[in-house]
């Protein structure tokens, strides 16, 4: 699984959370390790943890300060003091708070997600522009061959350039200058 991180303040339903380590028998502890699902954790050189607990396509992305979630279970203290983000990442509580009670993502809380599936055509499409793919062998990958003849291959290279163009903007977050993928 590839996993992207980039911090809070890029990204309005990354919920920003405060660990302290909780005693395994604690009723309102938080096991990070325990959840049936995929989870990545990066450190940061301020010590903070960016965390991504995804279920398939579903996702939930935390920013944790304090205790270490990779330590064993912590109670989570929720910062939603920002008007302007709250509305976003009191969903992202409420879909924290489903994972934990149904230790799965259900749909019902996910919108139809247009836009991953774009960040991902752009993903592939940089990655194979790093492999030194010309655009027309990466819109053969990413659209088939049936996709393209000879009218329609000026319109797949714009396509493929567009979607490059993507993936450098998407890249701009940086850690300390580096881009952290995982």
């Amino acid at each position: 699984m590839l996993t992207i991180f980039w911090p809070a303040s890029s990204d309005p339903s990354i919920l920003p959370v405060c660990a302290v380590s909780a005693p395994q028998t604690a009723s309102n502890a938080f096991d990070l390790l325990d959840l049936p699902v995929a989870v990545s954790v990066l450190r940061d050189a301020r010590h903070r943890e960016h965390v991504v607990i995804a279920d398939g396509p579903r996702h939930i992305r935390l920013e944790a300060r304090g205790a270490s979630l990779l330590d064993g279970p912590v109670r989570l203290a929720y910062d939603l003091a920002d008007f302007r983000k709250l509305r976003v990442r009191l969903h992202t509580l409420s879909r924290l708070e489903a994972l934990v009670r149904l230790r799965r993502l259900p749909a019902g809380l996910y919108g139809r997600d247009t836009l991953a599936a774009r960040w991902l055509l752009a993903l592939a499409a940089w990655e194979m522009k790093q492999a030194g793919a010309s655009q027309i062998e990466i819109a053969i990958a990413l659209f088939g061959a049936a996709q393209i003849d000879g009218d329609s291959m000026d319109r797949m290279r714009k396509r493929v350039a567009r979607l490059i163009a993507l993936a450098k903007r998407r890249m701009n977050v940086t850690y300390g200058g580096q881009f952290a993928v995982v």
